[in-house]
């Protein structure tokens, strides 16, 4: 029978002691009601089903338990992309303001290895401004290879699969990815040898010590069924270290969303109204998000 869930120590420093009064109860846990947690697996839920995050005497936010690897092969398997808003001019412009601060930083002909490419958005950003940039990808979800494949023909489920002799990507970039991964410490370890000597990994996070996560509490977005650790800041930076990678910056990021989708999710997540608002100027808005790049060198 396959296992649902497993459980976890710290992803950072492998402890299992957390602070007795730092952590976050969902409404319904997750671990008790496997169906409810597979119905609202995908997007953001009205209702707050998630694991208990508790956070590791090292600062470490993360779930103790949380689905199996084989459980979350299912789940990413066949989904939508990843555009909640519905409004891709929007998530172009996202995408086009993340490439903004890596652009100077992309060698010639540089080698990237994007991780969790989804539709390939980004990478189509990238080729229109660096068309001498080669790219592979690594994508679970089956569904989103066929736009990717119009991108390039080297494309993965899982980094795991690309041998370690070949170090050969000048950069690694996740947005929205890193919070994601549970075998999070064998993953950054994987990159690292993936990557040349100079070498750089890029990557957009949430914030969980950011002002919206305070003020929402258990209602905030980010706590949700998809994430089995949050960062901040300080957390991050102590991770990376850990891998003798080196902090070129940490920078707040903002995204441009429709107005009427922000007030819709708004109803949602605090009213708990169900309704299918879209459309609307777009407004750039920070909520809490940084991104980080950080060099082997």
């Amino acid at each position: 029978m396959n296992q649902l869930f497993i459980n976890r120590n710290c992803p950072v420093c492998d402890s299992t002691s957390c602070l007795e009064n730092d952590f976050v109860n969902p409404q319904y846990d997750a671990s008790e009601n496997y169906e409810l947690a597979k119905e609202r697996f995908i997007g953001f839920s009205e209702e707050n089903v998630f694991f208990k995050y508790s956070r590791c005497k090292c600062g470490f936010l993360y779930t103790k338990k949380y689905f199996s690897p084989n459980e979350l092969v299912n789940l990413y398997g066949s989904m939508p992309d990843n555009v909640h808003s519905g409004d891709y001019e929007s998530e172009k412009r996202t995408k086009i303001y993340y490439l903004d601060f890596i652009i100077d930083y992309l060698p010639k002909n540089a080698k990237i290895i994007e991780i969790g490419a989804d539709n390939g958005a980004f990478a189509l950003e990238v080729l229109n401004k660096r068309p001498d940039i080669e790219f592979t990808f690594i994508e679970p979800n089956l569904e989103m290879h066929s736009e990717l494949k119009k991108i390039s023909s080297s494309i993965y489920t899982d980094i795991f699969d690309i041998n370690n002799i070949e170090k050969k990507f000048d950069f690694a970039i996740g947005i929205h990815v890193f919070d994601h991964i549970v075998n999070i410490s064998e993953t950054i370890l994987k990159i690292s040898n993936l990557l040349k000597d100079d070498g750089k990994i890029f990557g957009v996070v949430h914030d969980e010590s950011s002002t919206l996560a305070s003020i929402l509490g258990k209602r905030w977005p980010a706590f949700c069924l998809q994430h089995p650790q949050l960062y901040n800041q300080n957390s991050i930076d102590f991770f990376l270290n850990n891998f003798k990678l080196k902090k070129i910056f940490i920078k707040p990021t903002k995204n441009f969303f429709p107005i009427l989708y922000l007030i819709g999710h708004g109803l949602r997540v605090i009213l708990k109204k169900k309704n299918n608002l879209k459309g609307g100027w777009q407004l750039p808005l920070y909520l809490g998000n940084f991104c980080f790049l950080y060099s082997k060198s």
